[in-house]
């Protein structure tokens, strides 16, 4: 059995959820790299699993939840 994939590139005008993702990311980095959440907020009640894949000080702990809000003070700095 063969599996075959077809790869489209698109940009976020003609693709919509391309621009949700894409802001959720900037978002997501952006508090990552300077510490301003306030973007992240607007979006962190859709936000069910972040995963701080650079934070093995904490592993397998390092995932932030409804149950563990993900804060900019609780991350390991980049």
């Amino acid at each position: 059995m063969s599996t075959t994939f077809t790869i489209q590139a698109q940009v976020p005008g003609g693709e919509p959820c391309l621009s949700v993702v894409d802001y959720v990311n900037w978002a997501v980095y952006r508090a990552f790299t300077t510490g301003e959440m306030r973007y992240y907020r607007v979006i962190e009640d859709k936000i069910s699993l972040l995963v701080d894949l650079y934070d093995t000080t904490k592993y397998p702990y390092n995932w932030y939840s409804r149950r563990n809000p993900f804060d900019i003070n609780k991350i390991t700095p980049l």
